[in-house]
């Protein structure tokens, strides 16, 4: 599109510049027939500096142009750099935020009445955390939203609901238990159920990480492009 607009310009330029003056010449002598003032001599060089001057505003638009391209593209670089950087970092937290390790080692220790209370509220800020870290995510890079973004988002999204409503089904239990609606073997069975749904997870983080170094070389491949235009001006 900028590239259009400026061969537009010049074109029209260089028209109005070879124009102009045979447009004069014929109105001089044949609309308004006047005597011309000065000899051959003077008129070739107001010609002479008339079409120097035009060469000149068109070389200094030109050299102007091309600087504004150049900063152009450097600031374009730079952003693109700065977003990549800051994406990198904040896909590895993302991915390092669910640990199912430390999830089951809580449930674990919660099948002991005795611990119910301290795990609980452990694994109650672990979950707020993963939501944390998601929601934030979501919020810094709103616009983005490629292919492969999705891809990661959602499969933390599916992991995160998955651990939320584990939890959500072991609050209910604890809250039976400390009430005496329900037998502490009911409350073990319970805990041990949500153990085993959140054990086939397995290590979900190496599945993020391979989700975000996916999108990590598509964002680089962006980065590449910007700064090879930038070093190419």
């Amino acid at each position: 599109m900028k590239t259009r607009w400026l061969k537009t310009i010049i074109v029209a330029t260089v028209f109005a510049v070879i124009f102009v003056p045979v447009a004069i010449n014929y109105l001089c002598l044949t609309v308004f027939p006047a005597p011309l003032v000065g000899d051959g001599k003077l008129w070739l060089g107001f010609w002479g500096s008339y079409l120097g001057g035009i060469i000149a505003v068109l070389s200094t638009v030109y050299v102007l142009y091309r600087n504004h391209e150049m900063e152009y593209n450097r600031k374009e670089y730079e952003i693109q750099k700065e977003y990549f950087n800051s994406l990198c970092g904040d896909m590895g937290k993302l991915c390092s935020a669910i640990d199912i390790n430390l999830l089951c080692f809580y449930l674990n220790g919660m099948i002991n009445v005795d611990k119910v209370n301290n795990l609980f509220l452990n694994l109650s800020e672990l979950n707020q955390s993963i939501i944390c870290e998601y929601n934030g995510f979501c919020l810094k890079y709103a616009h983005w939203r490629g292919k492969e973004g999705e891809t990661l988002i959602n499969a933390y999204a599916n992991y995160s609901n998955l651990i939320s409503k584990q939890i959500s089904i072991i609050q209910e239990a604890v809250n039976e238990r400390q009430a005496d609606h329900i037998p502490d073997e009911l409350y073990r069975s319970i805990i041990r159920e949500a153990w085993k749904k959140l054990e086939k997870c397995e290590d979900v983080r190496p599945k993020l990480f391979s989700l975000a170094e996916k999108w990590k070389k598509s964002e680089y491949r962006i980065v590449e492009e910007k700064c090879s235009k930038y070093e190419n001006e």
